[in-house]
């Protein structure tokens, strides 16, 4: 396996797809897959991305301790929508799925739809948007479907202040502790 490191020196005030576009070309050479640096996971969670063909999204079930974007699914498994800041919802209208932000692209999936989409977001000047942003819109306009691969019953967790990292070394020091 090939890794590539692309630095975005503008992290600090720009979205996570600023970084994502600053590696483009690396990114439509080949399938991809696409794990944000602040989440801590098993490796299991990468063998149910792997599990799965085309493009894929690791979810877990959407619970009242979450927060975040959070997905729906169609009834074949495929996101419908990305719902952005999602807090406390009412679980009884629908399941709702939480993104693990651990991803799986095909190459042309990257090279036909991704890229250029995020090629026309930064040609007009906006770059504070998250990679989640991009993939709701390609979602709405019909390029993209996103299996969601399920990692229920997994550990991970996404590592964001002090008080998360104390979390996560307590999920992931203790065998018997709860996954998220």
């Amino acid at each position: 396996m090939k890794i590539s490191y692309v630095e975005s020196s503008h992290f600090d005030h720009t979205g996570s797809a600023y970084s994502l576009w600053l590696a483009r070309d690396t990114l439509m050479k080949a399938d991809v897959l696409l794990l944000e640096g602040d989440v801590f996971f098993k490796s299991s969670a990468l063998t149910r991305l792997l599990d799965h063909q085309g493009d894929v999204a690791a979810i877990d079930v959407f619970n009242e301790t979450m927060t975040g974007s959070a997905v729906p699914l169609s009834e074949g498994g495929y996101v419908r929508e990305f719902r952005m800041n999602q807090g406390s919802a009412d679980l009884s209208i629908e399941p709702l799925y939480q993104t693990i932000n651990l991803f799986r692209f095909d190459k042309d999936t990257v090279k036909e739809h991704l890229v250029p989409r995020l090629d026309a977001l930064f040609a007009s000047g906006d770059n504070t948007k998250y990679v989640e942003e991009v993939l709701a819109w390609l979602i709405t306009e019909g390029e993209l479907r996103i299996k969601g691969a399920l990692c229920d019953g997994l550990r991970w967790f996404e590592i964001d202040s002090a008080i998360d990292l104390g979390v996560a070394e307590r999920i992931f020091s203790d065998p018997a502790a709860a996954p998220h």
